[in-house]
């Protein structure tokens, strides 16, 4: 029988009833699209975990995530994220070193915050130079939201966002 979610809380339970395993330690995976999830709390308890979806929910706090040592993609698309500090123990609202909190993510490599094609993102893409920021502090990530950052294919994917900036500002 799968658990349900009631009032935006995800349980331990519901992932198990899920995911089919009888703990946590074995999920690898965690997909939960527009479920309404607010609180992700018992994530933490999934210590192998490679790839975790939560796109399209109310989530705001992501304390929940430190400590997921082996996350290689994380997509936070579409949620109530307006800075990342809950990952840093004392932050001040709104500035961008709240972002060295991900370099604890040492296997990331998949980043998703945003989506441009889709046409959502998190309060947080709004702040100045958050982009380098990521980068900055996860040497692994070679994939911010969708874009490649790093490896084969990177000089050319950037050599055509330049392009296409430049045709924008020709057509206004």
């Amino acid at each position: 029988m799968v658990e349900k979610i009631v009032d935006g809380v995800l349980t331990v339970d519901y992932l198990k009833s899920t995911s089919e395993e009888f703990d946590v330690d074995s999920i690898r995976e965690i997909i939960l699209r527009r479920m309404g999830l607010r609180d992700i709390t018992c994530v933490n308890q999934c210590r192998n975990v490679v790839r975790l979806v939560l796109s399209d929910n109310k989530i705001r706090n992501l304390s929940a995530l430190d400590g997921l040592t082996e996350l290689t993609l994380l997509n936070l698309s579409s949620n109530d994220i307006t800075t990342l500090a809950a990952l840093v123990q004392h932050f001040v609202l709104r500035r961008i070193e709240a972002l060295s909190s991900l370099s604890n993510l040492k296997a990331l490599t998949n980043l998703r915050l945003h989506d441009d094609m889709r046409g959502i993102s998190n309060p947080v893409c709004q702040l100045n130079n958050y982009q380098s920021a990521v980068v900055g502090y996860c040497p692994n990530l070679r994939i911010l939201n969708g874009e490649i950052i790093k490896g084969d294919g990177s000089t050319l994917f950037s050599l055509f966002r330049e392009m296409d900036k430049k045709i924008d500002a020709w057509s206004l």
